[in-house]
């Protein structure tokens, strides 16, 4: 009975669904009518569209990326953009295709909070560009091809995790700005891909240094870089080759996939382990010197 009860007010507190093309013709007349709290759900199929984002509204396909594609509107610089948003938005399941098309941008959020989950980006000049987000969430998307950057970070401090980033033409994922505090990976269960990418992180003047880039998959062709001498200092086999040093520094350590030996090799276990071995050579003595007394007793 309590149940019952409360279901309407949870019903209410979440909001009401807006479907498309049932209750809408077009993606943007139900944003349009959409209030905060409210689901607006894609059916499967092809839309040529530009999408501004309300705020507290999720956009959501109803089949998952492999059944809704976004095709960009010729002229439009991104295919979908949030800018000042009151309350958080929520983007999630859409593929975003610009490889026969030359989109530019895939998803431009400027100073708003929008979650990018579970969505397929490929062939655009820029997946994803952030710009004055001090927050937001981006996980298990798939950002390929992408010709300039999979991740375009300006000023912004988004968590990235469990995604998979491939094949980009310049960088993978590109970070600029004072105020930029994002977080790659940084731990257990939250790594992504970020393989077979011209570079993988570029840091742009101004940015800080220490990003933390921690637990993600790099590629087994990292492990002589990853366990060199002054790691983690200027990878150059993961970073692009115009790195500047001075820009700031990524801390990769821990790499998912790693082969295990490497991975003893890996801070903060190199320096535990010297330290492990000598107190087990100190107290092998100790015991033969004690079982020496013994017999001499």
């Amino acid at each position: 009975m309590a149940a019952l009860l409360l279901s309407p007010a949870a019903a209410a507190a979440r909001g009401q669904d807006l479907h498309v093309p049932e209750n809408y013709f077009t993606i943007q007349e139900a944003l349009d009518a959409a209030k905060p709290g409210d689901r607006v759900v894609v059916a499967n199929g092809t839309y040529r569209q530009a999408i501004a984002l309300r705020s507290g509204v999720t956009l959501e396909s109803a089949g998952g990326p492999d059944s809704c594609l976004l095709i960009p509107v010729p002229g439009v610089l991104a295919m979908i953009t949030a800018d000042s948003l009151a309350a958080p938005a929520t983007i999630r399941g859409f593929r975003l295709d610009g490889q026969q098309y030359q989109a530019r941008q895939g998803i431009h959020v400027t100073a708003s909070r929008v979650d990018i989950l579970d969505n397929h980006l490929e062939g655009l000049n820029v997946g994803v560009y952030l710009e004055g987000c001090p927050e937001g969430l981006i996980a298990r998307n798939a950002i390929l091809r992408c010709r300039s950057a999979g991740l375009l970070i300006m000023e912004s401090s988004p968590r990235v995790v469990s995604n998979e980033m491939r094949y980009s033409g310049e960088y993978s994922i590109a970070v600029n700005g004072r105020t930029s505090r994002p977080v790659i990976g940084g731990s257990r269960g939250r790594s992504n891909i970020i393989v077979s990418n011209k570079g993988s992180v570029d840091l742009g003047n101004g940015t800080p240094l220490n990003l933390d880039a921690r637990y993600n998959n790099w590629g087994q062709g990292t492990a002589v870089e990853m366990n060199r001498k002054g790691y983690p200092a200027n990878i150059s086999t993961i970073e692009d080759n115009f790195d500047d040093p001075q820009n700031g520094r990524v801390d990769y350590r821990h790499w998912a996939g790693q082969p295990f030996l490497s991975s003893l090799l890996c801070e903060p276990a190199r320096l535990i382990l010297p330290a492990l071995l000598a107190v087990a050579v100190v107290v092998g003595v100790i015991l033969r010197i004690s079982a020496g007394r013994r017999r001499a007793a």
